[in-house]
């Protein structure tokens, strides 16, 4: 095929978890098939099944009959080609018969559309994490991997960095924080990187106070030089310079828009990821917010007055200052019709800038069925011209019955937006030729990605 498709995926956060004779998409998708090993030996298989937006790509495990049914696995980060990782499962200790969790992060890299993804198993961590609890005494725990904690950064295939945000930690009699990150660095002239532990300073000259103690990372990105972490709810971002000598890490505040206070209950945070995301795009030159505001105020419920969305981009000056402007602004009317539903669903969700295009953005956007279920698409829109660009089917109702239930079982009640990825090629193929084989029939639907 001829025509110029899009340089980059939306890959899905669901980790498909199949049996090893498991039949892949044969329509939409060019399968890249790789193979790994954990650190205690268990053999699998990984398919990337890829698309151009805004249809969606997705990662299959496929595992061995024999593995363990309480192995799961968790996209963490993404950065250009690359995307990390990581594998948890439990074995009981020879000396105690007590089970030990065991997490192996992965480094996938995606070098051409005719060759296997590279895969590179990075050291487990080493170094336990020390908490305060409230009365002030100290708690070690094992130090684990979680999704929105962890960010990659990387060079090319051999040089990058992971770093991880463990905890915030106040500087006594002071108004500053610290941050506790355990950052691995690798040169690729050799296999002997290891975790290492840092506490930073959190830097915030725009600020001459800031309370970081409500902090809650919603999600983790890569711009530039920087590791940044992102909450949604307090309405900041934390830079993290991963490849600076001595790094630093500094906060910025997100530009004001309408929500709840930095204390408003957990569930209130939830909400709010819905409507807000960072994203960048132009060949990562550009980091972008988009914010989707009911008129009403509200965050959950039916909105009869509609919506507005909004959008920023960072600027940067010679001297490393950051600010925000506002670049785009719609309303909701000439997108979709506010129809009055029972809930939210007529409200667009979860913003993904395109990363080819800086006033492109990507929504879910969900929808009632008749016989009670729901139904998600994938709204795309020109933020500059105020156009509909496209409505492209992303979970069905009658998924919920298939050999994808799993998944729809999750998605109700952990919808999350994309991994951005950036491909080194076109992705998408009309078929998918040479695959064959039945969906081994699951057992039960499970709200966790298990092996």
């Amino acid at each position: 095929m001829t025509d110029v498709r899009p340089g980059w995926v939306m890959l899905d956060g669901f980790v498909f978890i199949r049996g090893a004779n498991t039949s892949l998409p044969e329509k939409g998708y060019r399968p890249l098939r790789a193979q790994g090993t954990t650190s205690q030996g268990v053999n699998f298989d990984i398919a990337l099944c890829l698309a151009d937006p805004p249809d969606t790509s997705r990662l299959y495990v496929l595992s061995p009959s024999d593995a363990s049914p309480d192995t799961a696995c968790d996209i963490l980060a993404a950065h250009g080609n690359h995307f990390l990782f990581v594998i948890t499962y439990f074995l009981r200790s020879h000396e105690t018969s007590n089970l030990r969790c065991y997490q192996d992060p992965f480094i996938c890299s995606v070098i051409s559309r005719d060759l296997p993804p590279l895969l590179k198993r990075l050291p487990a961590h080493t170094e336990p994490l020390i908490a305060r609890k409230v009365d002030g005494a100290e708690i070690t725990l094992q130090r684990l991997f979680f999704p929105g904690d962890a960010g990659l950064l990387c060079r090319d295939e051999q040089v990058f960095a992971v770093a991880q945000l463990d905890q915030l930690i106040p500087i006594s009699d002071s108004n500053r924080s610290e941050a506790e990150i355990v950052v691995l660095n690798t040169d690729g002239k050799d296999d002997d990187a290891m975790w290492e532990v840092k506490r930073l300073p959190i830097l915030h000259p725009n600020r001459e106070k800031l309370d970081i103690s409500p902090w809650s990372t919603d999600t983790v990105i890569s711009f530039k030089n920087y590791i940044c972490w992102v909450d949604y709810c307090m309405g900041g971002i934390l830079f993290f310079d991963a490849f600076k000598g001595r790094p630093d890490i500094s906060y910025l505040d997100l530009p004001p828009v309408q929500g709840p206070p930095p204390d408003h209950p957990p569930v209130g945070r939830g909400y709010l990821q819905m409507y807000r995301g960072v994203s960048v795009t132009d060949e990562g030159r550009l980091l972008k917010f988009v914010h989707v505001d009911r008129i009403d105020g509200e965050l959950v419920g039916p909105s009869d007055s509609g919506y507005t969305i909004t959008s920023h981009t960072l600027e940067i000056t010679e001297d490393g200052d950051m600010g925000w402007v506002q670049d785009d602004i719609m309303h909701s009317d000439p997108v979709l019709p506010s129809v009055r539903t029972r809930y939210d669903f007529s409200i667009l969700k979860f913003p993904l800038v395109s990363m080819d295009d800086a006033h492109v953005v990507h929504f879910l956007y969900s929808e009632a069925t008749n016989d009670g279920h729901y139904k998600i698409s994938v709204v795309t829109v020109d933020m500059k011209t105020k156009a509909l660009l496209s409505t492209h089917p992303y979970i069905k109702a009658e998924d919920r019955l298939g050999e994808d239930a799993d998944m729809y079982e999750f998605k109700y009640c952990k919808l999350k937006s994309f991994l951005p990825i950036k491909f080194p090629m076109s992705v998408q193929e009309e078929e998918a030729p040479g695959l064959s084989g039945l969906l081994r029939p699951k057992d039960s639907v499970k709200a966790c990605q298990h092996f």
